[in-house]
């Protein structure tokens, strides 16, 4: 498990931050998620509630895919007889 009092030292902003603090660390694959979920809420708190890079990534998946949203962005309309994924 990373140490604590090195975690708190990661800029959420920084791609250079992230992997200097967990690049020489022992966890699993999850453990980067979590890590990286944990700063996306950072920055989400600082930023009223909506996170900067995240809106990015998201932007310029669409921009390079002709329009198709990401997974996460896809809602679902479920009823008893149909499924419609938009």
């Amino acid at each position: 498990m990373p140490n604590t009092s090195v975690d708190a030292q990661i800029d959420p902003y920084s791609n250079t931050s992230f992997i200097d603090a967990t690049k020489n660390k022992k966890g699993t694959y999850g453990d980067l998620l979590d890590k990286s979920a944990e700063l996306s809420e950072k920055r989400a708190k600082q930023n009223g509630g909506v996170d900067p890079v995240k809106n990015k990534f998201l932007k310029d998946y669409s921009k390079r895919r002709n329009g198709a949203k990401h997974p996460s962005e896809k809602k679902t309309y479920e009823s008893t007889r149909v499924k419609v994924e938009y």
